[in-house]
């Protein structure tokens, strides 16, 4: 299952690069080589130092009509989260995303069982930067 979900996670951030570079005329993007185990990107913008990139996708948000967030899963300044089985990619700030965390109502789940904020995926699209 873990490699199932790593290789998913790979190819999702392959999908990203194009996009992200696309918002920023001029701008680079490329994957994490610190580890094979670590599914982020890199995004420089011309003539600014490179930022961290999260890259999420939700494969349940049809189903449960809520996005799925982890906040304390959040480390870098900016998160792009793909709503599977539609062309929603959704950049966020970190700082908007967990703003709307806080207004949200949270559950355990995931594979982690860790706190999830659950969030209407029409607030977390209205919200979003859609690239």
């Amino acid at each position: 299952m873990f490699q199932t979900d790593l290789t998913r996670a790979h190819v999702q951030e392959s999908l990203a690069i194009p996009r992200l570079e696309a918002c920023m005329p001029g701008s680079r993007a490329w994957v994490s080589t610190l580890s094979p185990f670590i599914c982020d990107l890199w995004w420089r913008w011309p003539d600014q130092k490179p930022i961290g990139v999260e890259q999420k996708t939700d494969y349940k948000w049809t189903k449960t009509g809520n996005v799925a967030v982890e906040p304390k899963s959040i480390k870098v300044p900016y998160v792009l989260y793909h709503l599977h089985d539609s062309d929603y990619w959704c950049l966020y700030e970190t700082e908007t995303l967990l703003s709307l965390c806080d207004m949200s109502p949270h559950v355990l789940g995931g594979d982690f069982m860790a706190d999830l904020a659950l969030i209407p995926a029409d607030d977390f699209i209205t919200n979003a930067f859609l690239i």
